[in-house]
């Protein structure tokens, strides 16, 4: 049976699926981890490690320190002297090997290369020699294996190159040869021969390393020449690649000069380790072909190391394909337009002007690579509004620490990570209804994403509010405070603590994820608030004193052009409503002359309310105690229901009329008691009037903003024909007061223009009685109607804010 051919290196656990593994899109997306580090140690890798076994598709050779990076800096001094006593075994051993390898680069004439070209040969065939030997230790080949036998001579090849091949060269510059990435070619090929070091020494220590006389034997089909075979290119194809807009796509002409040569350092093209810019997450040898229009036979072929790397600034991974000899480098974002095939694993690049490069990759590569894409693809989509979102929120907090019921679930880091940026999504749907238009909000979305600077970026989303408790807690003291929030039921709870630089960030996203305006919107009212509560009719005697939501311990309500925020040193209730366009029907409640409830609410204000779903509830978990929560969560979802009734309390009456403006628009000028209402009904064709009389009604005149429309409200306790009715006074109206001959003090409205109200059998749930101070009914009653008061003081002051002046009659 014949090995499973890996010939790839992924710089870390393997995150590919093998061939015989289906790739699923959830599996796909749970491992966050590329790859780790070679200067890492087995311990530093245990939870790159635990991620694979999790998911079931780590490597078997993943606990064997695999040399697949070459550190810029020397380990240890012992380390040093252990690599070189393993150099020089294994250049004796290859003696043989340099003879063929110098042979075929004095037959081909590549002695006289530059330095630059020989540090990029070397570096391909350690890469080369790495690949091998991660397939040797994934299947456990034997020495005896030609994949293992090969991996030796490509480790022959690479110490060629460097004991050998620069002395031939009559092209190297010493040390002032500088390489485009700032360091000498002397110090860059230390850090190849310190990798060769590392592989050979690892290869020792695994008993890989073939005895001498396995080493010199020469396979008749290995091909021992240095510098790898590419074709030449016609000026067209020259010009097509090199106005790629896909990035910095460059393919070089041997026949152009120099100066027209845009050649990357070999640090880019061919990728050992990590740089200060780049994080390196995998590489793997693969064949380019490129297609030139319709044609279906490729018309060039290269063998090329693609390479997976992340710039530290940005969180898209590009792969780069590049040649050994720097012929074609092709750099190519992994969100660009890619066309992955299946069968054959291929990717599909369109380069310029009909030319498409096709990228041949082993299966396992192939997964990997999707893998990675399909990561990248989640983690962008989890970072931008989706449909109907807005970014509302963005910050970048000092540390953020996740934690969820089961860590092997968990993508997030356990452990403090820092400078994660944070973003809060608004949800926000348009409704239309009978009613009209209306935007209804549908709860917030938190992602967080870690700093850009570390290797694996990781992320994590939560869903908030829409009928859900939001659950905060502030903690810390000094620099040191923090904002903890929950999601999730008992049992199955996860929390985040964000640290932020500044309180203001703290507070601002507090604000954000339960629906608070910003600071520099302007309250149409801002008054303290005694109770709240939601039923679904009319609120009881004492149903204000146990609403659950005083357990927020209420401060003040805010009214704002879109929404109604009620204020807690426990947490924070949002009501989203366009108070200067959505008909609010109100009803103020009768405070009866005797009671012995010293607790009885005195200034009420009763708001009847449709269907609602965009409230938003935070609470501080550490001053509501649990039950109370769940009394909290019931009364969110109470306000769902098709019609419920909100009863405001406040502590004086002024407090309630600012509100009740805010909501309205209209000012009260009078708020008070009557002794009777009655209406003088005239029956058809005859003079004769019937009475219909109310007694104990609470009347208020309002007045608009700019005070040219005037309107009475009369709220009834047990008037058989209506619960509540407005109209309009006009300054035109005919008033009269009188004395009654039971010694009371009215006003009498003569030819008053109203309309009268309909007794319907939603009385008694609390419906009807609720009076709409905006928008008034057709006037289609012409009668009389008198006021009485008990007392004549009460009387004028009545009088004195009727829109006409009152004419004084006798008594009747």
């Amino acid at each position: 049976m014949e090995p499973y051919q890996r010939p790839s290196t992924w710089i870390g656990s393997p995150i590919g699926l093998r061939p015989d593994q289906t790739a699923s899109l959830a599996l796909l997306l749970e491992s966050p981890s590329l790859s780790y580090n070679l200067k890492e140690t087995s311990a530093s890798r245990r939870p790159e490690e635990n991620i694979e076994q999790e998911y079931g598709h780590a490597e078997k050779g993943a606990d064997s320190s695999l040399p697949m990076e070459s550190s810029r800096d020397s380990d240890s001094e012992t380390t040093e002297a252990n690599g070189d006593d393993v150099l020089e075994e294994l250049s004796k051993r290859a003696v043989n090997l340099f003879k063929l390898f110098r042979l075929s680069a004095e037959r081909e004439s590549y002695v006289d290369q530059p330095s630059e070209q020989w540090l990029r040969v070397a570096t391909w065939w350690l890469l080369k020699a790495r690949a091998n030997l991660s397939i040797v230790t994934y299947n456990k080949l034997p020495l005896s294996d030609r994949i293992c036998q090969d991996c030796h001579r490509y480790l022959a090849k690479t110490l060629w190159v460097i004991e050998e091949a620069l002395s031939l060269s009559k092209g190297r510059i010493r040390n002032i040869d500088v390489t485009r990435s700032g360091g000498t070619l002397d110090n860059e090929f230390g850090v190849i021969k310190d990798g060769l070091r590392k592989l050979a020494n690892t290869m020792k220590q695994q008993n890989l390393l073939a005895p001498m006389e396995a080493i010199v034997l020469v396979a008749q089909d290995f091909d021992y020449s240095i510098m790898v075979q590419y074709p030449s290119f016609t000026p067209d194809i020259w010009d097509a690649l090199s106005r790629s807009n896909r990035g910095p796509s460059v393919l070089q002409d041997q026949q152009r000069a120099s100066s027209h040569r845009i050649v990357l350092p070999t640090s880019d093209l061919l990728p050992l380790s990590d740089t200060s810019e780049m994080f390196v997450y995998a590489t793997m040898f693969v064949d380019v072909m490129l297609f030139e229009r319709s044609k279906e036979a490729p018309s060039f072929t290269f063998p090329c190391l693609l390479s997976v790397r992340r710039q530290k600034t940005k969180k898209t991974p590009e792969i780069l394909i590049a040649s050994q000899n720097a012929l074609l480098n092709l750099l190519v974002p992994l969100d660009s337009d890619i066309t992955w095939h299946i069968q054959p694993h291929a990717l599909e690049i369109k380069v310029w002007m009909g030319i498409t490069a096709r990228v041949q990759l082993s299966s396992w590569d192939f997964y990997g690579l999707r893998r990675v894409f399909n990561y990248t693809s989640h983690l962008h989509l989890r970072l931008k509004p989706w449909a109907g979102e807005e970014l509302i929120f963005e910050a970048t907090a000092k540390s953020v620490q996740y934690s969820a019921p089961k860590s092997d679930s968990q993508r997030f880091p356990t452990l403090p990570a820092p400078n994660c940026v944070v973003r809060v999504f608004e949800n926000v749907t348009t409704e239309v209804s009978a009613l009209g238009t209306r935007n209804s909000q549908r709860g917030f979305r938190l992602a967080v994403i870690t700093d850009l600077a570390t290797r694996d970026l990781r992320y994590v989303c939560h869903n908030m509010g829409f009928g859900n408790l939001i659950r905060y807690v502030l903690i810390g003291k000094g620099e040191d405070q923090g904002l903890q929030l929950s999601f999730g039921e008992a049992g199955q709870e996860s929390s985040i603590t964000l640290h932020f630089s500044s309180d203001q960030e703290r507070l601002d996203l507090l604000r954000s994820i339960t629906g608070q305006p910003d600071t520099h919107e302007v309250a149409l009212a801002d008054v303290p608030l005694r109770s709240v509560t939601t039923a679904d009719g009319l609120p009881t005697t004492s149903s204000a004193y146990e609403s659950p939501i005083s357990a927020l311990g209420l401060q003040r309500i805010r009214v704002f052009p879109s929404s109604i925020t009620i204020e807690g040193s426990h947490g924070v209730l949002t009501d989203r409503i366009d108070v200067r366009s959505t008909t609010l029907r109100m009803r103020l409640p009768h405070r009866p002359s005797h009671s012995l409830d010293h607790r009885l609410p005195l200034h009420m204000l009763l708001v009847y309310r449709q269907e609602q779903s965009d409230l938003t509830m935070g609470v501080s978990q550490t001053s509501v105690p649990i039950p109370t929560q769940h009394s909290l969560a019931e009364a969110l979802h109470l306000a769902s229901k098709p019609e419920t009734v909100r009863a405001y309390q406040f502590e004086h009456l002024h407090e309630l009329h600012k509100f009740q403006t805010a909501l309205t628009g209209s000012t009260a000028r009078y708020d008070g008691y009557a002794a009777s209402f009655s209406i003088a009904r005239r029956r058809m064709l005859v003079p004769v009037y019937r009475q219909w009389k109310a007694s104990i009604v609470r009347l208020q005149i309002v007045s608009s903003a700019n005070g040219k429309v005037v309107k009475l409200a009369a709220f009834f306790k047990d008037f058989r024909h209506a619960s509540a009715m407005i109209f309009e006074l006009k300054p035109t109206d005919v008033l009269e007061s009188f004395t009654s001959r039971q010694g009371r003090f009215g006003v009498r409205l003569v030819d008053a223009k109203f309309a009268l109200p309909k007794k319907a059998a939603l009385a008694d749930d609390g419906h009807e009685g609720f009076v709409d101070f905006r928008t008034l009914e057709y006037p289609g009653e012409h009668d009389d109607i008198a006021i009485s008061f008990d007392v004549e003081e009460e009387r004028d002051k009545f009088a004195g804010s009727l829109p006409a002046l009152v004419n004084r009659l006798h008594k009747f």
